[in-house]
């Protein structure tokens, strides 16, 4: 979320994005002043429809109207102040932390509460009732709330897939109790009450009904980059781009995301580490880097792109880690990506190298395929002769555009470029002219210190030989 204030920006993440929300809490105070402002100016435009509404509907009388509202709004408070002590945050401190989680129990509670306790208040005169069973509503009401509490501390959980474990363990576990509850009216009429409340607790942990309208969506978008519609243009409709609590698998993702990579590499690698970072859909994006592995168009550009970038880097590390058998390629990168000194270099060239040159013709593959071969030779050259002989045999590439390609040339100049040897200093490698990021910068760097380790080796040789001729 950008820093610059946004109503709906802002009330989106307090509801749908808790990490998002966090984070831009912890952005400074003048961030807090906004989030508090547009949240309670949103909480009192909707309170103000629905009182309208309520009283037009139910002619509440003002006192049951203002006894419900104050329900409504100690409810989540109370709520609120049991949460910040249960869940510590110390990157937000006690105030912003107090401020997440009463401004966004605000605004998810008091309007539905608000709704429902003017429905109980208004059945002890209504004939016939609303409510036929006042206490299976406000129980029920009560368990969504407790559920969606606890499906936002699980969101914010550093662990992933224990949180989204939790979350489906929950969930079945609240259902069963609730339905156990239900049968046995026969051992005591007051279980029959406490149901509602389990049922409602599974309801607000897994969001049943806010997962079948984003489903819903999902698929319609589906449909619409299948009909001819630009798939760059969905990214910010689709609910994985505002909604960070959908749990299940949304039906669609991975394909869109593999055909946003194949369209535009650089926007579609954003949006899939973009879904890399959701609590419930990252998998989705994990599954679209394996899909977009099989694929020799894509593979490579993407590969590269993702490996180059430590948050790309870190997700094909997390893939391979958790694989029994993972994807050649896609471990290949992530090992490269992860080279830990400049000794090791050559050791992992070696082991990755013989994949990477036989997929050479690929699309964008030949130039890494030049660049790992004459890496690992020119690491493995004790002199300057067996080094520039290398860089000299190298082959060509004729991709201008290609990063990795202007890094090459400009390596082979250093072999027809007569003054190093006699004294001239070398640079150091000009990645930022080069536009190259990440590991092969870092391969690279590596390269122009050993040569200029070379360099310097043979001028300390040329100096003695002068030094043994003069003293001759």
């Amino acid at each position: 979320m950008s820093q610059s204030p946004h109503l709906f920006k802002i009330i989106a993440a307090t509801l749908l994005r808790p990490r998002r929300f966090a984070d831009y809490l912890a952005g400074g105070r003048r961030n807090l002043v906004w989030t508090a402002l547009a949240a309670l100016t949103t909480l009192v435009g909707a309170l103000g429809l629905l009182v309208l509404g309520i009283g037009s509907l139910l002619s509440l009388r003002p006192t049951e109207m203002i006894a419900s509202l104050c329900f409504a709004i100690t409810i989540p408070i109370a709520i609120a102040g049991i949460c910040t002590m249960i869940s510590a945050d110390r990157r937000l401190g006690p105030l912003r932390n107090g401020a997440f989680w009463m401004l966004r129990n605000l605004l998810a509670m008091t309007p539905p509460l608000t709704l429902v306790l003017a429905l109980v208040l208004n059945d002890a005169r209504a004939q016939p009732p609303l409510l036929h069973a006042p206490h299976i509503s406000i129980g029920c009401m009560l368990g969504v709330l407790v559920g969606g509490v606890v499906t936002v501390i699980l969101a914010r959980h550093k662990c992933r897939d224990e949180a989204n474990a939790a979350r489906w363990l929950i969930t079945g576990g609240a259902l069963v109790i609730g339905g156990a509850l239900w049968q046995s009216y026969t051992l005591h009429p007051a279980c029959v009450a406490l149901s509602p409340a389990f049922i409602g607790f599974a309801v607000g942990v897994l969001r049943p009904l806010s997962y079948l309208w984003a489903a819903l969506l999902s698929v319609t978008l589906v449909v619409a980059v299948r009909t001819g519609v630009c798939v760059r243009s969905i990214r910010q409709w689709h609910p994985v781009s505002y909604d960070d609590l959908s749990l299940p698998p949304l039906p669609g993702l991975r394909g869109l995301l593999v055909r946003a990579c194949a369209v535009d590499s650089d926007a579609g690698c954003d949006w899939l580490l973009d879904v890399a970072r959701h609590p419930g859909q990252h998998r989705a994006a994990e599954r679209a880097i394996l899909a977009a592995g099989q694929d020799r168009r894509m593979a490579h550009p993407l590969l590269l792109r993702l490996s180059t970038r430590s948050d790309g880097a870190a997700l094909l590390r997390g893939i391979v880690e958790r694989s029994a058998q993972p994807h050649p390629l896609v471990a290949a990168y992530a090992a490269l990506a992860h080279v830990e000194s400049p000794e090791a270099w050559p050791t992992e060239i070696k082991r990755r190298r013989v994949l990477l040159v036989a997929c050479q013709d690929w699309p964008s593959a030949t130039s890494l395929a030049i660049l790992l071969d004459l890496s690992l030779a020119v690491l493995q050259s004790t002199r300057w002769s067996a080094a520039r002989e290398r860089l000299l045999a190298a082959p060509h590439c004729a991709d201008v555009a290609d990063p990795i390609s202007r890094a090459l040339l400009q390596l082979r100049s250093l072999a027809t470029n007569d003054a190093l040897e006699r004294g001239a200093a070398i640079t150091a490698f000009p990645s930022a002219s080069c536009g190259l990021t990440g590991w092969p910068s870092d391969l690279l760097a590596t390269i122009y210190e050993h040569i200029h380790f070379l360099l310097a080796v043979e001028r300390r040789r040329l100096d003695d030989k002068q030094r043994q001729f003069l003293m001759a």
